[in-house]
């Protein structure tokens, strides 16, 4: 199974967890364009209560974000950057989609240090969570 996302186990709880990656993302010039509450919104459509609360944000770089859209208009599918943060047993699981991953199939090999850029950027919001 291929591992598409970065990742790591925090122990703190969800909503800690947020705000020390906001402000890790803030620091790395990324900003976060949205956050969905998924266990709430699951709950609500389907009356089924998840296990774990899962949080989804939508993450930008909007320079990157210029730089890839000037290579391939097509990229917008895959913008902006997914990142999570998911109650664990251990504290909270705190991850993004990797970018280089994501950007490596669109078979446009200029996309390619963009998405090591941003893998780079994740990396150390990673460290710093």
């Amino acid at each position: 199974m291929t591992d598409f996302a970065l990742k790591r186990t925090v122990t703190a709880d969800v909503d800690t967890v947020l705000e020390r990656l906001k402000t890790a993302l803030t620091a790395e010039g990324l900003g976060v364009l949205y956050t969905l509450e998924f266990s709430d919104i699951i709950a609500e459509k389907t009356h089924h209560r998840l296990p774990n609360r899962v949080v989804g944000l939508g993450v930008c770089s909007p320079d990157l974000a210029r730089q890839a859209l000037e290579l391939d208009p097509d990229v917008a599918a895959l913008l902006p950057c997914g990142a999570f943060v998911i109650e664990s047993p251990a504290g909270a699981e705190v991850g993004f989609l990797d970018p280089a991953l994501v950007l490596g199939l669109t078979g446009n090999e200029a996309l390619g240090p963009l998405g090591a850029q941003a893998r780079t950027m994740f990396q150390r919001v990673l460290a710093e969570v």
